[in-house]
């Protein structure tokens, strides 16, 4: 695919070859733009093109640190690293600071899709990436026209995302010149931000540890948070705008599992945001949801993360790119409903909790149950349960079918572990059997 934007003068070109970085010749005194578009400009503004970026180039943007309500920061460009994310997807990188960049000592996990502007107010793009080696002020950016291409639901582009950015020698000594950012760090090279997801559960210390790693999220910080509302109150759309937080959720409801990143831009009722994947499935079926951010958490051996509450689902993330995530705001995706009900001596506690991605619903199912069961016991013994089951949904062709089971345990050890694994195996029989495409449409 060709871009325009990805042309460089050729006299740059060459002499920025051997260090595998495209830069302008020309140089910018730094400072800040102090120029951000108005508010009615921000939501889907014109792109600008990366071949016109030059060196000390005065930035400035928004993002949230907390409520939601958008601060600005400002910056410089340092350059545009050729092919940096994936072939034919640069990155360019940027020198930042702003009041809570400089307290917590650098950009944060669930800053990406934060925009950035020019001076005169098109955007560059969206902080995507941070140094792997720490907390640093510089970060890099994916490009405005790359994040707009997801407006068009584009089919999908057969290029591998980058795990790691590493940097040619004279861009590292450039990166290493900022104040918050060491030498190590600058060789260690760029990662796509972390992801911070809020996990509503009971489970605590190892059981937590177990759940996280089951939700499959490499570059993912969990923490516990409230459940996220079933219903959003009239209007809530308004909570998504340039700058302001964004989520995308695996679940919602009794048990919620929604990342926390930020919007990069809005356009009619599509959003576009992240700057770049969540699982990187490419067609998606999320819920997307605003948040309310309480406060960014410092890490001195890793990169500070925002603590946010998801709000109730206001839209759906169909589209899960390289470039970013993009969603309709307004219409709900087709969820499964799972329905815990646990009863142990007089308490007795249900829970209803709505899953937007089928490849989570075994997972979810599972650890809903848990969770419930963990609370109601209230402890960790030996113990007898009944369990009782049903999986209801639809073959390809519209014929309805139902699972039931019920099954005794007894267990010396531990009877709430011990009792929850059949009915996610056999959601995921079901799910992945040989025969025919199915949709779960409940789990009771």
């Amino acid at each position: 695919m060709t871009h325009t934007y990805r042309r460089r003068l050729s006299a740059v070109a060459a002499g920025c070859a051997a260090a595998g970085l495209g830069l302008a010749g020309a140089v910018v005194a730094a400072g800040p733009a102090n120029s951000l578009p108005a508010p009615e400009d921000q939501d889907c503004p014109e792109a600008f093109p990366t071949s016109a970026l030059v060196k000390g180039q005065p930035v400035d943007g928004l993002t949230v640190s907390s409520g939601n309500e958008a601060d600005t920061f400002t910056g410089e460009v340092i350059g545009v690293l050729d092919d940096g994310i994936a072939t034919g997807l640069d990155m360019i990188l940027v020198r930042l600071t702003g009041a809570e960049i400089d307290r917590v000592g650098g950009i944060w996990a669930g800053m990406s899709g934060s925009p950035v502007y020019a001076a005169d107010g098109r955007l560059i793009g969206a902080v995507s990436y941070g140094l792997s080696g720490g907390p640093s002020a510089v970060a890099g950016v994916t490009p405005a026209a790359d994040m707009q291409e997801l407006l068009d639901d584009p089919l999908p582009i057969d290029r591998a995302l980058a795990k790691r950015v590493l940097l040619p020698k004279a861009l590292q000594a450039q990166v290493a010149a900022d104040p918050t950012t060491t030498q190590a760090e600058a060789r260690s090279g760029f990662t796509q931000l972390a992801l911070p997801v809020a996990v509503s559960t009971s489970l605590t210390g190892k059981r937590f540890n177990q759940l996280t790693k089951k939700l499959r999220k490499d570059n993912a910080i969990f923490y516990k948070t409230k459940s996220a509302p079933v219903s959003a109150a009239a209007g809530a759309e308004s909570e998504i705008f340039a700058g302001s937080n964004l989520a995308a959720g695996i679940s919602y409801g009794d048990f919620t599992a929604v990342g926390t990143g930020t919007t990069t831009m809005v356009c009619g009722d599509q959003v576009v945001g992240f700057g770049h994947p969540m699982d990187f499935t490419g067609p998606a079926s999320l819920t997307l949801h605003g948040a309310d951010a309480l406060y960014v958490q410092e890490d001195s051996l890793g990169a500070p993360f925002k603590v946010a509450n998801p709000g109730a689902p206001i839209g759906t993330i169909n589209q899960d790119r390289m470039a970013g995530i993009k969603g309709i705001l307004g219409t709900l995706p087709e969820t499964t409903l799972v329905r815990t009900d646990v009863t142990y001596g007089n308490k007795n506690r249900v829970g209803d909790t709505y899953v937007s991605a089928p490849d989570y619903l075994s997972t979810v199912s599972l650890y809903s149950n848990f969770g419930a069961v963990n609370k109601v016991f209230d402890r960790t013994g030996k113990g007898t349960a009944l369990i009782k089951y049903t999986i209801k949904g639809e073959t390809a062709a519209g014929k309805p079918f139902t699972v039931n089971r019920t099954n005794r345990y007894a267990d010396n050890f531990d009877i709430t572990f011990a009792a929850i694994w059949d009915a996610a195996m056999d959601i995921d029989t079901v799910l992945l059997n040989d025969f025919t495409d199915v949709t779960i449409d409940d789990v009771t």
